[in-house]
């Protein structure tokens, strides 16, 4: 939605590090479609998915008619008018209560106090939300204590969850993955476990979408023996620096950005990108959540063949869509007694 306000230089590099098809207008009409694909049985009992966009402008100032139809048909993006300069606490809290209507309160407290100021002139806010129920539920009364190995070498005690069953899985030499299905078949679990307990950064250097999907492809249905932690984690992380890095740097510039394309004007830069997710995973299946803004400004015989998946030290987690292939969540799991990760450190109104 940000890159669709871009001109010139600014858009050459977005699509650079975005890695999106140079002066091709058909993204917007592909990311309309993966979304109504994704939302295509949202509501139905076996889970709940909601995806969310929002513009948030300075009242009177004027945007591109273009850009806000543009947003609407292809994000439904509502346009929502705010004082920034005469209320900026009122537009904060507007804010965040609409990050949390859209995520059901596990996203609370998105904008900090301090962070709307007289100088924005647009905030642009996305969130999903994903709720869904395994298909092969895990017995709360196998639920045991067990030991999570840190890569530091330290161990810690978690409740890890417990069960058997057939299980889309792998292995190999660095790595185990098992995929486990949400009710329905829509959606997934796919949790890859590195052989060694400190072998989650080597295993990321190897993280590409085409060995990704190798992997899920060549993934067999088998009996798997599966222990993994329940846990909860919440990550806010702060984007600028990382994206600056990548290449994208005009577009956080003053007088540099050119982001004409939303309001005519060469007067817009990106001042802030946030992004804050929270993943709890429990016996009865996961509840997650994200947003971002973008401030501007058995027994017996089976036994032999039976395999064993130990999720006790850092793993890598997504959850995917099936029929799309697209990752709505991916992450690591460090330790599943510390809930907060990130660059900056979680404000008390973040929820923690």
């Amino acid at each position: 939605m940000t890159y669709a306000g871009t001109r010139g230089k600014s858009a050459s590099q977005m699509e650079q590090v975005l890695h999106l098809p140079s002066a091709d207008k058909s993204i917007h009409p592909v990311m309309e479609a993966i979304r109504e694909r994704l939302l295509k049985h949202s509501g139905e009992k076996h889970y709940e998915l909601r995806i969310a966009n929002a513009l948030w402008c300075q009242k009177g100032h004027r945007f591109q008619v273009a850009f806000l139809m543009l947003s609407k048909k292809y994000y439904r993006a509502g346009l929502m008018e705010e004082d920034f300069r005469k209320d900026p606490e009122g537009t904060r809290r507007d804010i965040n209560n609409w990050f949390g209507e859209q995520t059901n309160n596990k996203i609370q407290g998105m904008v900090a106090p301090g962070e709307i100021d007289a100088s924005l002139m647009l905030v642009l806010t996305s969130a999903i939300y994903f709720k869904g129920s395994w298909e092969k539920p895990f017995n709360e009364k196998a639920t045991r204590p067990g030991t999570f190995w840190l890569a530091s070498g330290d161990k810690t005690k978690v409740p890890m969850m417990h069960e058997t069953g057939k299980f889309r899985y792998m292995e190999g030499e660095e790595f185990k993955a098992i995929e486990l299905f949400y009710k329905g078949r829509n959606f997934s679990m796919v949790i890859l476990l590195p052989s060694g307990k400190n072998g989650l950064s080597e295993l990321e250097t190897k993280l590409t979408y085409d060995n990704l999907h190798n992997w899920i492809g060549s993934m067999q249905a088998q009996r798997v023996i599966v222990e993994i932690p329940r846990f909860t984690i919440r990550s806010r992380i702060f984007l600028k620096k990382t994206l600056w890095s990548l290449g994208m740097k005009d577009i956080f510039s003053p007088g540099v950005a050119d982001f004409s394309g939303m309001d005519g004007t060469r007067d817009l830069f990106i001042s802030k990108v946030i992004h804050e997710a929270v993943v709890e995973v429990n016996e009865r299946g996961t509840e997650a959540a994200a947003a971002s803004s973008i401030a501007m400004s058995k027994a017996g015989h089976m036994l032999s063949k039976t395999k064993f998946f130990c999720a006790n030290r850092p793993f890598f987690f997504m959850i995917r869509h099936i029929g799309t292939g697209s990752v709505l969540f991916l992450g690591r799991l460090n330790n599943p007694n510390s809930q907060a990760i990130g660059n900056e450190p979680l404000r008390s109104s973040g929820g923690k």
